[in-house]
């Protein structure tokens, strides 16, 4: 058997949501969710594409930035297709933080347009939490980092949340 030239490649950038802290029902959260569903569908073959949950608890968009490039970085192998997906904001937005929502989306834009240099990129705006102060929060920097009618993305809602593919 001849070995493969390419293998695609998928991380996922995120805090504790996208690493599926508390989430009894899946370990790996809604990204082990998503791998099992585009599985099961037909996208892609397991293996040999290769998948990465590289949330971590409490991490702002800022920390995010700081290490995003160095995690892609140590896993590239020849032949990687890289995929990227980013799930800032809810550390960011928390009572505890607070950060200025212009300040977050600047963070997110730029991190975006580096990434954008690897392969195709996805931004993903996080679930509604329950406290109603920071599902508010939360629900302005969505907006924020996708006005409506902006033509540098493609956007879409669902239920509360916003999916928007970079380029």
């Amino acid at each position: 058997m001849a070995p493969r030239s390419t293998t695609e490649t998928f991380f996922f950038f995120g805090d504790s949501l996208t690493l599926g802290v508390n989430d009894n029902a899946m370990p790996g959260g809604w990204v082990s969710r998503l791998v099992l569903l585009g599985s099961q569908a037909g996208w892609y073959d397991m293996p040999p594409a290769t998948f990465y949950n590289l949330g971590v608890r409490r991490h702002t968009s800022t920390d995010i930035a700081a290490r995003w490039q160095a995690e892609v970085a140590s896993r590239q192998i020849p032949g990687t297709i890289n995929h990227l997906a980013f799930c800032p904001g809810v550390v960011d937005m928390s009572p505890a933080q607070m950060r200025p929502v212009d300040e977050v989306c600047a963070t997110v834009m730029q991190m975006l347009d580096q990434a954008s240099a690897l392969g195709p990129v996805l931004l993903i705006c996080p679930p509604p939490v329950k406290e109603p102060a920071h599902r508010l929060a939360l629900r302005g920097l969505c907006d924020g980092m996708c006005p409506q009618g902006t033509s540098l993305c493609r956007c879409a809602r669902r239920s509360g949340g916003l999916a928007r593919v970079h380029g």
